[in-house]
């Protein structure tokens, strides 16, 4: 088992975070944005929202695994996957804007990761019950959307131009 449960998962990405602040590390962003939903999975796994709410935490675990044990790759300078690899390298770009930051590091970790854990942890036909709580999940990144672009107008003004709401 990769963590004994979310609450080491929210742990790890909270270092990760705090690692990137102290260095001034734009992989950060992504870092930052995992761990929030994160942290809005496991306040759904506590108010019962998910039909299998111990299935959703083990599916959460190994999802974010993936994601750690690349980043813990990464900074040790040993390898990971490919297109791990290449957002994180990507990060280093001073211009890329934090937008593509944010997209790189999404496009990773669900195009890749997340069939992997979902694999892992539904294998076969199996995998078609996490359907309600994949489409719950879905729901909760919704609610997320506002506090998440208030966030990130703080650290990256330009968003404002983007999104006139703010």
């Amino acid at each position: 088992m990769p963590y004994p449960d979310i609450n080491a998962v929210i742990t790890d990405l909270q270092y990760i975070v705090d690692h990137c602040k102290k260095n001034n590390l734009r992989a950060g962003y992504f870092a930052a944005l995992y761990l929030r939903m994160t942290q809005a999975v496991k306040e759904g796994i506590t108010k019962g929202i998910f039909e299998d709410a111990k299935r959703m935490e083990q599916l959460d675990i190994h999802f974010a695994a993936r994601y750690t044990d690349a980043w813990k790759c990464f900074v040790a300078q040993k390898p990971c996957t490919q297109s791990w690899q290449y957002t994180f390298n990507s990060s280093t770009n001073p211009n890329n804007i934090v937008l593509q930051h944010l997209l790189l590091g999404i496009n990773t970790h669900i195009n890749l990761d997340l069939a992997i854990a979902a694999a892992a942890i539904a294998p076969g036909d199996t995998i078609y019950a996490l359907e309600k709580d994949f489409n719950t999940i879905n729901n909760i990144i919704a609610t997320l959307i506002d506090d998440v672009q208030e966030c990130l107008s703080q650290v990256w003004a330009r968003l404002c131009v983007l999104s006139p709401a703010l």
